[in-house]
């Protein structure tokens, strides 16, 4: 007996998985034929809102001449974008070459510039590194002096605001004089 049950479980399993396969199929089928496509301009825009920052001006109608395709491809492969306009502009901005080394020996830190204004570091002998520290030391004056201009007015304000303080007994009659002249004006009854 227990041979028959398995011999019948042998058939009967290929028949439903095969019936099972079946309708999945089908209802793949149908749900392919169901969709619509959308036209292109849509897909475009859809395309630029789910995978950059959303559409500029113009940016739909130049991923629908070049294709969703196309576009997306660029945008997972960006070496292959034509960027020779960008190269242009950014050619004039020479720190975009340097390395690291040649930024701080052409754009000294303020530490380094402080150092050499203080003589605990000596000016570079090289002309053109020479004129960088004096035109960087120059500014770092011109900074501390604007500092302390501002600190001054600050420190003499007190003494403009109350000036009967620190004036003589002239000065405090002076000011009850004032004081005695004026006369509040009076409550009329009504």
């Amino acid at each position: 007996m227990p041979s028959l049950r398995r011999d019948k479980t042998f058939i009967v399993a290929p028949i439903v998985l095969a019936f099972v396969c079946l309708i999945a199929f089908a209802s793949k089928k149908k749900e392919t034929r169901n969709v619509p496509q959308m036209e292109e301009s849509k897909r475009a825009l859809h395309a630029l809102e789910r995978l950059s920052f959303g559409p500029r001006r113009g940016d739909v109608e130049r991923v629908t001449a070049m294709g969703v395709e196309k576009w997306i491809d660029l945008q997972l492969y960006p070496e292959k974008i034509e960027d020779s306009n960008l190269e242009a502009r950014l050619a004039p901005l020479r720190t975009l070459r340097m390395d690291t080394r040649e930024i701080v020996d052409n754009f000294p830190p303020q530490p380094v510039i402080k150092a050499v204004m203080e003589g605990r570091r000596p000016m570079p002998s090289d002309p053109v590194k020479r004129a960088v520290y004096q035109a960087q030391i120059e500014r770092l004056q011109e900074k501390r002096e604007r500092k302390q201009e501002g600190a001054t007015p600050a420190s003499t304000s007190p003494a403009i605001a109350n000036p009967a303080a620190d004036a003589g007994s002239t000065d405090q009659t002076t000011a009850s004089g004032a004081a005695a002249t004026y006369t509040a004006p009076s409550a009329v009854p009504s």
